[in-house]
């Protein structure tokens, strides 16, 4: 619990800073009941502790109204502040929560993102497995085998802070959304920020000329990964000297990648950092109960919600590490 009130602490002083700054013209009045800041601002400081408790909306409603004060305490919230069950489930997935998340999320990379952790990032996907009730999800291929769900493409940096991801169905490759990641990724940053990525470590999935192309478009990087033999014959196997050559003389962006992969650096970077990923993906999948997704949780814009609460739940307990000078990715201690 010493955890808990510690990171609810920080997050709570983002919040009033935040809401205190100035930004742009005042709000004209809107007919009807207004959504204000700090009802949405509440309404996050709900949804971050649900995650990190594993709640549903009926518990957590059940646990914030209950006889016990020690979770509205650590809110700073009064009984008479919580709303009827569906009243928060209305409120819970509206779009100003997600906004003010995001503004804290970009207080929280001033403190986490520097040039050092930014000189690397990673990119890889991940499944998320529904059952076959879930008639808007597909079926598709991972490095497991085949499987019915969803998938996760996440890119985090070399100390494992996630800066992107995007959620697609289970049919979806992954060069067809490298775009639209590395664009929200670029969105996120600062430009003195994306001026710090130099290189982006991928899996031979990445193995393509359009994210290659993408990744200098978007964030001015080297993407790294490992030839993926199955676009190209001459590439099965170890490469030739010759082929080397021939790559180098053609000097796109991917034969570039392939060439730095190749080289004793590239290599010593990927094994290094391609580790980091993993075991992000599996803190989120396995630690924080994305691996699971419950029957309730049907479809692409369902499932990338949950993600998105997850990821910020994440992201608060590596900034609460931060602050405290713990280890950034140590997760467990605030789940007890």
């Amino acid at each position: 619990m010493d955890r808990l009130h510690q990171l609810f602490a920080n997050i709570k002083s983002l919040f009033s800073e935040a809401k205190n700054e100035n930004r742009g013209r005042p709000k004209e009045k809107t007919l009807g009941h207004p959504f204000s800041d700090a009802v949405a601002i509440q309404t996050a400081l709900i949804v971050l502790l649900a995650t990190l408790k594993g709640w549903t909306i009926r518990q957590t409603h059940r646990n914030l109204t209950g006889r016990e004060p020690i979770w509205r305490r650590l809110l700073g919230i009064r009984l008479s502040e919580i709303p009827p069950r569906r009243t928060l489930n209305d409120r819970w997935n509206h779009p100003l929560v997600r906004h003010w998340q995001q503004r804290i999320i970009k207080r929280m990379f001033r403190q986490l993102l520097n040039q050092r952790n930014l000189y690397v990032v990673s990119v890889d996907m991940s499944d998320l497995p529904a059952g076959l009730y879930d008639t808007l999800a597909n079926w598709g291929f991972c490095g497991k085998g085949c499987f019915y769900g969803y998938k996760l493409h996440l890119l985090v940096t070399r100390d494992g802070v996630p800066l992107g991801m995007v959620v697609t169905r289970a049919n979806r490759r992954e060069t067809a959304v490298t775009d639209r990641l590395l664009a929200s990724v670029s969105q996120a940053l600062t430009d003195d920020q994306i001026d710090s990525l130099v290189f982006l470590i991928g899996d031979t999935a990445y193995d393509s000329n359009p994210a290659a192309d993408q990744t200098k478009e978007h964030l001015s990087a080297q993407i790294v990964a490992p030839a993926n033999p199955r676009n190209s014959q001459e590439l099965k196997g170890e490469l030739t000297i010759q082929t080397k050559k021939k790559l180098k003389e053609r000097g796109t962006n991917r034969d570039k990648a392939i060439l730095l992969y190749e080289s004793k650096r590239g290599k010593k970077m990927f094994r290094k950092y391609r580790v980091i990923i993993e075991q992000v993906i599996n803190q989120l999948k396995n630690v924080l109960g994305l691996e699971r997704l419950p029957y309730w949780v049907r479809g692409v814009r369902k499932v990338l919600k949950r993600v998105r609460n997850t990821v910020f739940a994440y992201i608060c307990i590596l900034y609460s590490n931060k602050l405290h000078r713990r280890p950034l990715r140590e997760v467990a201690p605030y789940l007890v």
